[in-house]
Formats: structure tokens, C-alpha cells, sequence
């Protein structure tokens, strides 16, 4: 599948980028591909373990 790999890919490279949420969408004649992510953030503080 093209768009799978073509979304693995991008996916890839997103996650290089200093983001605060992405979309990205394919469309095809038959399907729809999409990906969606929003970065998490640890709130909070840590303890010496």
C-alpha cells in the first residue's frame, strides 16, 4: 500500500519536528488515510528515584 508507506514515512519526519498537534490526510478514489497526533507534555515535577 502506497499510502500507508507514504504516511509511515511523514510520520517519520514529524516526529523530528518540534509540533504542537498534526493532521494530515490522504484521500484516495476508494479510501481515506489519516494521521493525527498531538505532542504530550509531562506536567508536573519529578522526584529523585
Amino acid at each position: 500500500m502506497k499510502e500507508t508507506t507514504a504516511l509511515n514515512q511523514i510520520s517519520k519526519i514529524v516526529d523530528k519536528l518540534d509540533y504542537k498537534s498534526v493532521y494530515i490526510e490522504i484521500q484516495t478514489k476508494d479510501n481515506k488515510y489519516t494521521l493525527e497526533r498531538e505532542k504530550e507534555r509531562v506536567m508536573g515535577f519529578r522526584g529523585k528515584e
